[in-house]
């Protein structure tokens, strides 16, 4: 299992699939995909019915895909 830091519960905050697709642009079948293919954050189980995603993970995701596209456009110049 990869190294997780532990961050306080009270300072967790978690964001419903639609909160996800709205931050990544993702479509929930593209969200599944990514995630069976391990890349993207896997989602939390919270009950019986009901899933959530760290958004601290969610963030440094959709950080990392920042920081490749700013690498891949400062090595074609």
């Amino acid at each position: 299992l990869p190294f997780r830091p532990l961050i306080p519960f009270a300072l967790m905050d978690f964001a419903s699939g639609s909160e996800v697709q709205k931050l990544t642009g993702l479509s929930r079948s593209s969200i599944y995909a990514y995630i069976d293919k391990g890349l993207f954050p896997a989602q939390v189980k919270l009950g019986l019915r009901s899933v959530a995603w760290v958004d601290s993970e969610i963030e440094s995701w959709v950080e990392s895909k920042i920081i490749a596209r700013d690498a891949a456009n400062s090595s074609t110049y």
